[in-house]
């Protein structure tokens, strides 16, 4: 399961040009997961742009340091896209302003990210440096939010047992409970845990379903327990096969 806590933190920077101001604000967690896919997936790091008259966003320029040592960058002109923003604001998810397409990795600990999918536990800034086009000219936006990455931490499942049989979406009183052991040892804030049911298909491994299907029922949340409601359970079906983990 991976951990994440909620305790949202603000960085804001305001630049006018001409009669016109723009503004960014982040918007985080303070104990970021160490898989960046879930920055976006989640928004957990979100930027909001704010102007007071339509402008036009050229240039996204985004760095993430470690430690102060520079591991990645981005750079939209690699392969520009142009974002008109109109009063008051326009929120840009972690894949608009730090795009994977146009990612250069910097730094040899970056290897293992490319390997695992995960970053290492410490403490992460990221700066992003945007070019904003109205009617004055042209002015460069740049701001910084730092924040800590936690380690990966894995929950044990307790129920349902591996090859359980569940009732199907016929029978809603008898919603199946998913429970699982808390992480341990116990962190210093409350972590969240998170988890998806798939359909196996016929001759699919369980790797592959995993890898290919979608997600037909997803938890996000800071219980060790969690009952799908009954719109939910209607995805499932009686006479198939799913597989559920982190």
């Amino acid at each position: 399961m991976k951990k994440y806590i909620l305790s949202a933190l603000f960085s804001t920077i305001v630049m006018c040009s001409g009669a016109l101001a723009q503004s960014m604000q982040f918007t985080q967690d303070d104990d970021m997961s160490c898989f960046m896919g879930d920055w976006d997936k989640y928004s957990l790091l979100k930027l909001r742009v704010s102007t007071t008259s339509p402008v036009i966003v050229k240039r996204m320029k985004t760095y993430l340091y470690k430690d102060d040592t520079l591991i990645l960058y981005t750079d939209s002109s690699v392969s520009p896209s142009i974002y008109i923003l109109a009063s008051p604001y326009k929120d840009f998810t972690f894949n608009e302003f730090c795009s994977y397409d146009n990612t250069t990795f910097i730094s040899s600990m970056m290897g293992e990210y490319e390997v695992s999918g995960k970053l290492l536990e410490g403490t992460y800034k990221v700066v992003v440096d945007i070019t904003v086009f109205d009617p004055f000219g042209s002015n460069t936006i740049k701001d910084s939010t730092s924040f800590h990455v936690s380690p990966y931490l894995s929950a044990g499942l307790i129920t349902p047992y591996n090859n359980a049989h569940i009732y199907d979406n016929t029978n809603v009183k008898n919603l199946v409970n998913f429970q699982w052991y808390p992480v341990n040892p116990t962190p210093s804030n409350p972590p969240r845990y998170s988890f998806d049911i798939k359909e196996l298909y016929s001759g699919q491994t369980e790797e592959e379903a995993w890898a290919n299907n979608s997600s037909l029922i997803h938890y996000f949340g800071n219980s060790t327990s969690f009952t799908p409601s009954a719109i939910q359970y209607t995805n499932l079906s009686g006479g198939k096969t799913y597989i559920y983990g982190e």
